[in-house]
């Protein structure tokens, strides 16, 4: 009978261990979890048998030390409680720290792909200012050719003017002897 409990215990256990690998699985837990439930039911079924087969030893007086029997399985179903309400404590810590971690990959991914869009951004803003700057500096050599060829037709213009005044005063030089 000590045997069974134990084997019981050991089922449990494994049994639970199961279940918070599936919970972690997903959605491919989901397809997983009417086996864990049949499991789940068998095991139950059996603890009941095994309940059955302690009542019907003691009733018929083949459990000699009953008394002790009762405290150690007394014992072992307080601490297995106190074990299940760690591991549910366990779990429920688990699953709140996977919504956090989920939260925070989200906000993550939001501030990843908005430093994307602003790295696109950024490379359009740069491209324009190149663009800007090859145009700035076409109009620049535009404005300094346009400037010398104002100053080539000033000098001429002034020089034109000079050979005028020049001709002029020698027609009026030679008018006047």
């Amino acid at each position: 009978m000590r045997e069974a409990a134990e084997d019981h215990q050991k089922a449990e256990r494994a049994l639970q261990q199961m279940e918070l690998e599936v919970k972690s699985m997903g959605a491919l837990g989901a397809s997983i979890n009417p086996r864990l439930r049949a499991y789940r039911t068998d095991l139950a079924s059996s603890r009941r048998r095994i309940r059955e087969a302690e009542t019907a030893l003691q009733r018929d007086g083949l459990a000699l030390d009953a008394p002790r029997e009762d405290k150690v399985t007394s014992d072992t179903f307080t601490r297995m409680r106190g074990s299940t309400r760690r591991l549910d404590d366990a779990k429920r810590s688990a699953l709140e720290a996977e919504e956090i971690g989920l939260d925070v990959m989200n906000d993550l991914h939001s501030q990843r792909d908005g430093i994307m869009r602003t790295k696109a951004h950024l490379n359009e803003v740069e491209d324009t200012l190149s663009l800007s700057r090859r145009i700035l500096t076409l109009l620049n050599y535009r404005t300094q050719s346009n400037q010398a060829m104002v100053w080539c037709i000033a000098v001429l213009l002034t020089i034109a003017v000079l050979a005028v005044m020049y001709l002029k005063m020698q027609k009026l030089a030679a008018t006047l002897r």
